[in-house]
């Protein structure tokens, strides 16, 4: 697991990676040129010393100045590029940026494409990423494509064929950091969704080319039971699950809605609203978290940021107990706790009206998926 850096709280973020490390649970840093502003991104990295891998992503947002007041990177300052010239430019930045951070691999920028897209948007970045990797020096650490894509690429056969087809022809060494954008906020019930994203791993796997879903949580965690190198998660709800549909904010006429305060229950392999989680807790069958994080809240701290804490530290504890798995094997460890979440849900159901279903939808989607 990657911890995804965030715009603000990144000491928080850090200070789960110290927890998972202490506790003997390895998990990689993941910067964002997106969240952070240049400097953020190298300060964190440097003070990471008890993650490995630290890796950087150069991000798919460009022509912001500045985060924060503080200037972002050149590449990210400028507007998208247009043409070969400006794409070169910019992934040899990006590339020179992360060799000054001594990061463990190297990323390559790349903008959203969505299903109006064809293939020529589709193959700007890649061709950009295959010249970068071409020039790459001989003491580069591996380099990795990366593709900002909405989820119709992969559910939509029409789309998803020529993808695959487009990576195939990249260079046999050059790795993909994928990040799906969902058009809906929970895919981890959508089986189309899930199959789509299942068909483009499982072909990249098969190419023995390494696999980075960015901002992916639990949808991640899945993934590895098929072979996915690693995915990122982090303090935020669009680190989790990024969905480009939107949905969640004020409707016109209308006050904002509240934001909801989310808990993960690592047993039900699901979040909750904090309502619906003491609901749980109130029962008699319900195993209290026992982390630091959650002990914090038990003492009084702010949900803001322990829960979200708790969520990612446990996490990464769930993805420590398939990571120890063989590569051949994961599928079945993944299975494996996907069953022992079930058999929690019988233990454990949340009341009505709440809207948690007592029937685990989510546990039966992943293991018709599977």
């Amino acid at each position: 697991m990657m911890l995804h850096q965030p715009y603000q709280r990144r000491a928080d973020l850090l200070a789960v990676g110290a927890e998972l490390a202490a506790n003997g649970v390895g998990s990689a840093l993941l910067g964002s040129y997106d969240n952070v502003h240049a400097r953020g991104v190298g300060e964190d990295i440097r003070q990471a010393v008890n993650l490995r891998p630290l890796l950087a992503d150069a991000g798919w947002r460009f022509g912001r100045a500045t985060s924060g007041g503080v200037a972002t990177a050149s590449w990210v300052a400028r507007p998208e590029p247009t043409n070969n010239a400006t794409w070169d430019v910019a992934v040899a930045e990006a590339a020179a940026a992360q060799r000054t951070l001594g990061v463990d691999a190297i990323m390559t920028p790349a903008p959203e494409i969505h299903g109006a897209h064809g293939r020529a948007e589709l193959q700007k970045p890649l061709e950009a990423a295959r010249r970068g990797f071409r020039n790459r020096l001989p003491t580069d650490p591996p380099w990795f494509a990366r593709l900002t894509l909405r989820d119709e690429w992969l559910v939509d056969k029409r789309l998803r064929t020529p993808l695959l087809n487009e990576i195939s022809n990249l260079p046999d060494d050059l790795g993909v950091a994928l990040h799906v954008r969902w058009r809906k906020d929970k895919p981890e019930t959508d089986e189309d969704l899930l199959g789509g994203l299942k068909h483009v791993a499982l072909a990249l796997a098969g190419d023995d080319r390494p696999l980075l879903l960015l901002q992916s949580g639990l949808v991640g965690w899945l993934s590895l039971a098929w072979n996915v190198a690693a995915f990122s998660a982090g303090l935020s709800n669009a680190s989790w699950v990024d969905c480009w549909s939107g949905g969640g904010g004020a409707k016109p006429g209308q006050p904002k809605p509240p934001n909801i305060k989310w808990y993960f229950e690592p047993a039900l392999l699901r979040r909750f609203r904090d309502d619906e989680h003491d609901d749980l807790a109130a029962q008699a069958a319900y195993q209290a978290c026992t982390c630091r994080f959650c002990a914090a809240l038990a003492s009084g701290a702010a949900w803001v940021p322990a829960a979200q804490q708790h969520g990612l530290y446990t996490l990464g504890q769930l993805t420590s107990t398939v990571a120890a798995a063989p590569a051949a094997q994961r599928r079945q460890a993944v299975e494996t706790v996907i069953r022992q979440a079930e058999s929690e849900w019988k233990k454990v159901v949340p009341r009505a009206p709440l809207s948690p279903s007592p029937r685990p939808v989510h546990l039966q989607t992943w293991l018709r998926v599977l």
